[in-house]
């Protein structure tokens, strides 16, 4: 593959990110519009993956699928463009929506909603504290009654209607294996009973309902919310400028070292040995991981959220002293940068400044050219940096200052 170098030898490059003060609402990024119902709370920012975010509409768009009006219309095309519309949509938000996709055709009638009803999702926090967000085209009167149809109770929200088992919205974490429903994707594998809120634009959905009322309040602007934290408006605001912002995953930087110290085990003392020798790499407030395209590219990137300009830029000078001697801790032998070059155009990192929050990130980027790649690796990019996170392979963004 061919493998594109951009050196910084002589001047490190930084780019800025224009300011969007005043975009109104509905023009905020998508991932701020779903997390702007999500509590930037201990719980959830201590989890190891703070949010997990996935845009269906644009997924498909990038890949030029027009989205079905519904999943029976889904079922309705050829067994090829079915095909590539399954592969088109990202991993990334609710894991619980892939899990059973292909008996979510029963999804209507049990949920009042359709899949294809969802234009963005997100998965936050960690179970028990975990919950689930959507926003798209929804019909609560539809929703209502097929969850009084299922024995819920329904009660005005100020986010809009809530609805509960009839044994009662603190239940939603029972257990009966009886009532499971594969196409209820809110704890329906195990035959739960979980607690949603939902409005014309958005459902909410935990089987904690103490972290509901949260979601209900930060949906209000009552409390604080992800979408309220400079750092993750960061992430958003230096993403903005791909075209399609198909998934993004919020990691929080203890995940990367913790991680670490699990997967090398005897090695891990070898391995800070060499970092050591390195320039220190600043401790960072936000991890993204991320799957954009345009109309060129599709992208895998990393971000490491900074507060200042100075520190991305000691980040910068340290990550890629580190790409070249950093070992993969899962593919001996193999650097870091090895991997990457394989997966598809290297970028060597860049410092972007994103002039809104004045917060700074330096930036991994793989890419792979449309017009050269099959479209189910479209996603693989993203997918290299997603697995060194779930194999615990992240040296290369150890903190050592």
């Amino acid at each position: 593959m061919r493998v594109l170098v951009v050196l910084f030898a002589l001047l490190l490059i930084i780019m800025p990110v224009a300011a969007q003060n005043d975009a109104p609402a509905n023009n905020r990024p998508a991932l701020l519009r779903v997390l702007s119902a999500a509590p930037d709370t201990p719980d959830i920012r201590n989890a190891p993956i703070i949010a997990s975010f996935v845009d269906y509409r644009a997924a498909l768009a990038s890949h030029g699928i027009n989205a079905p009006a519904s999943f029976a219309a889904l079922e309705n095309l050829s067994r090829d463009a079915q095909s590539n519309l399954i592969q088109s949509l990202p991993t990334t938000g609710p894991e619980s929506l892939l899990r059973s996709f292909l008996l979510l055709g029963d999804m209507p009638s049990v949920m009042g909603f359709d899949f294809f009803d969802i234009a963005q999702a997100a998965e936050i926090g960690a179970v028990p504290n975990s919950a689930v967000l959507l926003t798209g085209d929804f019909d609560p009167e539809a929703v209502t009654t097929a969850h009084i149809a299922r024995g819920y109770t329904e009660q005005p929200d100020d986010s809009g209607t809530l609805l509960c088992s009839a044994d009662g919205c603190e239940d939603g974490d029972g257990m009966n294996l009886a009532n499971r429903l594969e196409a209820n994707p809110f704890g329906g594998n195990l035959g739960q009973s979980q607690p949603l809120v939902v409005s014309d634009q958005r459902i909410l959905n935990t089987r904690s309902f103490p972290l509901l009322r949260q979601m209900s309040e930060a949906a209000q602007g009552r409390i604080p919310s992800l979408a309220d934290a400079k750092d993750v408006q960061a992430v958003a605001n230096i993403l903005a400028y791909r075209t399609y912002v198909n998934g993004v995953v919020l990691v929080s930087p203890a995940t990367i070292s913790i991680l670490d110290a699990t997967a090398s085990s005897g090695r891990f003392s070898n391995f800070m040995g060499r970092l050591q020798a390195l320039p220190p790499l600043p401790a960072y407030s936000l991890v993204a991981i991320s799957y954009t395209a345009d109309e060129t590219y599709a992208y895998g990137d990393v971000l490491l959220i900074y507060p200042t300009l100075d520190s991305a830029s000691r980040a910068y000078e340290s990550l890629t002293a580190r790409l070249e001697v950093v070992e993969s801790v899962t593919i001996q032998g193999r650097t870091i940068q090895q991997l990457l070059d394989e997966t598809g155009e290297f970028v060597l990192p860049q410092v972007v400044t994103d002039e809104k929050t004045n917060l700074s990130a330096v930036q991994f980027t793989v890419r792979v050219p449309l017009d050269e790649a099959e479209p189910a690796d479209f996603a693989r990019p993203f997918a290299v940096f997603y697995r060194m996170l779930v194999q615990r392979d992240t040296v290369l963004f150890i903190p050592t200052e």
